[in-house]
């Protein structure tokens, strides 16, 4: 095999793994979508808690004795869109003296999780185990 032959095989070598990568990620991400999961901790919107705010922040939650949502038929994980027939609370001031990024933002108990949504765009922007 000439050189530049090698080289060409090599490259379409290279573009096929990637092809092929690209093909794995997005048989992964499709069967994610359509399976239930919850997103923990520091997921969206740069929520990075550590592990002292995180009990601080489910303590405050627990001690409000909020009702836990029971007819949820949505996924529950950052970035999805809640419906409006979900009830929410407003997160205590507590909770923004922890996390000021969460001033004005809301939250639901569902499935034993805290779920943080930002009531502008009904968008769940964390998931925290209570």
């Amino acid at each position: 095999m000439k050189s530049s032959d090698s080289e060409r095989q090599k490259k379409n070598d290279h573009i096929n793994n990637a092809e092929r990568r690209g093909n794995e990620t997005g048989r992964d991400t499709q069967g994610a979508e359509s399976r239930s999961h919850t997103t923990t901790g520091q997921a969206g919107a740069g929520a990075k808690l550590s592990t002292e705010q995180r009990t601080k922040i489910t303590t405050v939650i627990r001690d409000q004795r909020v009702q836990p949502e029971t007819n949820i038929n949505f996924n529950v994980s950052v970035g999805t869109h809640v419906p409006r027939t979900v009830h929410f609370h407003p997160l205590p001031t507590e909770i923004v003296t922890i996390y000021p990024d969460w001033r004005g933002y809301e939250f639901f108990l569902v499935r034993g999780d805290i779920i943080v949504v930002n009531p502008r765009t009904m968008e769940i922007v964390a998931v925290l185990p209570a």
